[in-house]
């Protein structure tokens, strides 16, 4: 047994005469006993009238009790929180153990349908089974009438939204019908967020609070634009939407003259601007238009983490209260948009003076301080001078070489930048009310189009944030024109193989002449994870028949494959009722099959989406690996070396778990880098018990080599079963060159837990 920081706090010895594997089920069943016990059997009984025993929570047996059934399959279940159930799946029957009825009457029928509770009241029984695409919910009632809703309807749907005008030029593709499972939707593009505060006019965003930067926004003007775009006000309206305010590091000329002309006092250099590796500012744009200059997104400027968080974290937070009430109208947030760090053909990362001192910042959290920086980078820095690596001629640290470590960091701070600038569009969304899977991202695919380390398109170096996004546990987007559905590693492949099935593709164009490949490459992405499409018009001038095939394709794929999504959705695995405060509702994990990664989704009584639970806990396979297990381990204040990581990348966590045998007043959990101690990496352990165990957990998302982990203490203390666990995400890796991930498979269980102050006390 488990607290819920993930140490053990008790066990429960089996007895030889119920066989694993077991079937648990919790609740307060005995009145006699105060708070809730634990009811276990064998899930697969070997002999007639299986035996059920119940534990209080620290293991001691409080009662044992057969159950009138033959040998087979059984499933506990636990009803309004204190009556314990049990199903005889062979005979679709449901027993009381312990419970005030002595007889349940409610048919399941012969379905092998397994049964669950529910929070709501027209219904004694849920009950689900195993499917591959569809997932059926059947309510089960007193008069033997069921009844059944697809709760995993919205998951079946392949949306998509055909553009009405590409870069001024009007969209002339006609109407397109709905199908039942191949869909219309709105792709509500907003534009970037951060040009609706009027604090931009006059270029003074020095020292603003939040409400300075936000309570002047003239929402309808902000929200105004083309004839398809949807206000907040009208989110009843239309069609399920994708709402995308976005940020973004490409600067409109006019738009942010008053900020892309600040020049800093000391260096004489753009405050805000990305700058190249000879200083000069840099942009771009489409068609060969320049439209654009391209912003830092450092986080060592106040006034520029401001400029990109506030305006979008007020949209958000005036959109969550209409999606709580109606959240099916809402397919996806999308509040990023091809966010990289680009800086021209020869040059590699943002020089701007800020962003060189967070490179500085970031290199002394992992090597310690500057003396160690120039030992293990070959470099000569002083307390007046530190640069980047700029390849211009000035010693071997200088070369843009990825055999220079000193280059790979740089370009590995970069990513981390702009990982850290997505990932905190990221969180606005969620701290406003938005589950993890509902948010996407709309990113470049980095080198499956470039062909390089750090992405390279038309001579521009760029550096992405894919290989974190696919790590985050939220959802994942991406944009991407052209066919590539015959391409052995592509990003819709990629990401897919890293266990993505609900993505959204925020820029699309098959870019094809050909009707099949068009359609292929759809019903590829169909196949592939995706669930919704913004369909882009490709500009007349350009065109070479890819529009007429584009929407042939569409036209087809509603005709011809109209039919239920696979992504999520399939079976049921469990389903809980969650009774809140203020809102009481069902809570299903979706997905039963090993093609199935699982979703814990909210569910209202007609069986629609509730809108508060949307999350797959596992897109990916997590592998694991043990790196240093001992019974006994003596530790004395010149420390012990517990583990040796090799290489770290995102998505990895190490876990450290051991017990304290006698009562100890401190022992301290340092951490080293290339040999290289990294004091404010330490960890303090004071006051531990005897028999205390002690669970600490390390979760580092950056490319780094030769980590260790060494435990001292002043005094000579002694621990029991250390074990340091590896946990790595198996997902794609394009820095490492990884193009193919492994997904989770089988779904998830759950349970829920009470709000921490409403824990009862033992």
């Amino acid at each position: 047994m488990f607290n819920q920081a993930g140490g053990t706090k008790g066990k429960i010895q089996v007895p030889g005469e119920i066989n694993p594997p077991y079937d648990l089920a919790l609740g307060d069943f005995l009145p006699k006993s105060p708070g809730d016990e634990i009811a276990l059997t064998s899930k697969y009984a070997k002999e007639a009238n299986p035996l059920v025993f119940v534990y209080s929570v620290s293991g001691k047996l409080l009662k044992r009790k057969a159950v009138t059934g033959k040998a087979g399959e059984y499933s506990l279940l636990t009803k309004n929180s204190n009556q314990l159930l049990m199903q005889e799946l062979g005979r679709q029957k449901i027993h009381p153990v312990l419970s005030p009825q002595k007889e349940i009457s409610t048919s399941v029928g012969n379905n092998n349908l397994k049964v669950f509770d529910s929070v709501y009241s027209d219904r004694e029984f849920n009950a689900g089974k195993s499917e591959q695409t569809l997932s059926t919910l059947h309510l089960l009632k007193k008069e033997r009438k069921t009844s059944s809703q697809n709760i995993g309807r919205m998951e079946n749907i392949f949306w998509f939204d055909p553009q009405d005008e590409h870069n001024g030029d009007r969209a002339t593709w006609g109407e397109f019908p709905n199908g039942k499972y191949v869909r219309n939707a709105l792709y509500n593009y907003l534009g970037s967020a951060q040009y609706w505060s009027p604090l931009l006019k006059k270029g003074e965003i020095e020292s603003r609070t939040y409400e300075e930067w936000t309570s002047n926004i003239d929402w309808e003007k902000a929200l105004s634009g083309p004839a398809w775009r949807k206000s907040v006000q009208e989110y009843e309206e239309g069609k399920p939407t994708v709402w995308t305010a976005a940020f973004t590091h490409r600067w409109s000329i006019g738009r942010m003259k008053s900020i892309s002309s600040k020049i800093d006092s000391k260096t004489g250099l753009p405050t805000y601007l990305l700058l190249d590796r000879k200083n000069d500012t840099k942009g771009g744009g489409y068609f060969g238009r320049k439209l654009f200059d391209y912003g830092s997104q450092n986080f060592e400027n106040e006034a520029l983490n401001k400029f990109y968080t506030y305006a979008q974290r007020a949209f958000y937070r005036k959109l969550a209260p209409a999606y709580r009430k109606n959240p099916e109208m809402t397919i996806a947030v999308e509040p990023n948009h091809e966010n990289e760090i680009v800086s021209g053909n020869n040059s590699i990362g943002d020089y701007n003076p800020a962003n060189l001192q967070g490179f500085y910042h970031y290199l002394k959290s992992l090597y310690g301080n500057l003396i160690q920086i120039n030992k293990i980078m070959k470099t000569r820095f002083t307390a007046d001078f530190f640069d980047a690596p700029r390849d211009l001629f000035r010693g071997e640290w200088d070369d843009y070489d990825f055999e220079n470590r000193f280059f790979r960091e740089w370009v590995e701070y970069n990513r981390v930048v702009v990982s850290r600038r997505v990932g905190t569009s990221y969180r606005e969304c969620l701290l406003a009310g938005f589950p993890p899977e509902m948010i996407k991202s709309h990113q470049i695919p980095d080198s499956y189009v470039f062909k390089s380390i750090v992405g390279i398109s038309e001579g521009q170096k760029r550096i992405s944030p894919i290989d974190w996004l696919l790590t985050t546990g939220a959802g994942f987007g991406f944009s991407r024109y052209g066919t590539y559905y015959e391409r052995e590693h592509n990003i819709g492949q990629g990401a897919y193989s890293s266990g993505f099935d609900n993505m959204l593709i925020g820029e699309y164009a098959s870019l094809n002449g050909s009707l099949d490949h068009a359609l292929q490459q759809l019903l590829y992405l169909r196949n592939h994870g995706v669930s919704t499409l913004h369909v882009m018009w490709w500009p007349s001038s350009l065109d070479k028949g890819f529009n007429k095939a584009q929407e042939t394709a569409l036209h087809t794929m509603i005709s011809e494959h109209d039919k239920p999504r696979q992504g999520l959705a399939g079976g049921i695995r469990e389903i809980r009722p969650w009774k809140g405060k203020n809102k009481s509702y069902d809570i299903a994990s979706l997905g039963t099959t090993s093609r199935h990664t699982g979703l814990i989704k909210s569910i209202n009584q007609d069986g629609s989406f509730e809108g508060t639970v949307y999350t797959v806990p596992f897109h990916s396979h997590v592998d694991i690996s043990v790196l240093k297990r001992k019974d006994n381990l003596s530790i004395s204040d010149s420390g012990s070396e517990i583990a040796t990581i090799e290489t770290t990348r995102p998505g990895s966590l190490i876990e450290v778990n051991f017990m304290v045998k006698e009562k100890t007043p401190l022992l301290q959990m340092k951490m080293k880098h290339n040999g290289i101690s990294l004091p404010d990496k330490t960890i303090r352990l004071e006051n531990l018990n005897p028999n205390q165990e002690v669970r600490l957990v390390y979760k580092i998302p950056i490319l780094m080599d030769s980590v260790s982990l060494i435990l001292s203490s002043p005094q000579t203390s002694k621990i029991n079963n250390l074990n340091v666990i590896k946990h790595q995400d198996q997902v794609v890796n394009l820095a490492k060159k990884i193009m193919s991930g492994k997904r989770h498979q089988g779904g998830v269980t759950f349970d829920c837990l009470p709000p921490a102050n409403n824990t009862p006390t033992k």
